[in-house]
């Protein structure tokens, strides 16, 4: 904390610093909810990062069992796609295990898409988004995890910023 205190917080992710971010204090817009807690986010990994550089470690040493293709070179993993589920609960002020989800994926292959739902828990969400992957995905198609959603004073809640695509092609 000390850190982001004393310059952290000048720190720029995706052109933007603490400072832009915080000129609005809105916390009904989702948006600056979300992208406030992005940022937070992104800027901890960067300084993590960078203590792990200093004192020799490598990079991540978190487990991972399941990826996908992010802006080039990157991926992204389940534990993302329950991070930005994590982040939409917080922007809506829902209390997680309160709640039933409904994940909303497709199945792409050539010219042909197919879409699919599943319902589950809270405490589900992993084993179910690894099982929608593992029981879905071949060599010549594409997941698609779209949306996560539940429901909140009888108002359809989105709980994912983004679509998270799986896909082996360029793997094999």
């Amino acid at each position: 904390m000390k850190w982001f205190v004393d310059g952290g917080s000048d720190t720029e992710i995706d052109g933007k610093t603490w400072e832009t971010l915080d000129i609005s204090h809105s916390t009904r817009d989702s948006s600056t909810v979300h992208g406030k807690i992005d940022y937070l986010v992104a800027v901890m990994e960067q300084y993590f990062r960078e203590v792990r550089r200093h004192h020799g470690k490598r990079g991540d040493q978190t487990p991972r069992s399941i990826y996908i293709r992010k802006r080039g070179h990157d991926m992204y993993t389940v534990s993302d796609i329950i991070s930005d589920i994590n982040r939409g609960c917080m922007a809506n002020n829902m209390v997680e295990d309160m709640f039933r989800y409904r994940i909303v994926f497709f199945v792409n292959e050539g010219n042909k898409s197919a879409k699919y739902y599943m319902d589950t828990a809270y405490n589900g969400l992993r084993k179910s988004l690894e099982s929608i992957i593992r029981a879905n995905l071949l060599l010549t198609n594409c997941v698609v995890i779209a949306e996560t959603t539940a429901i909140k004073h009888g108002k359809c809640v989105f709980l994912q910023k983004r679509s998270y695509s799986f896909s082996l092609d360029g793997y094999f």
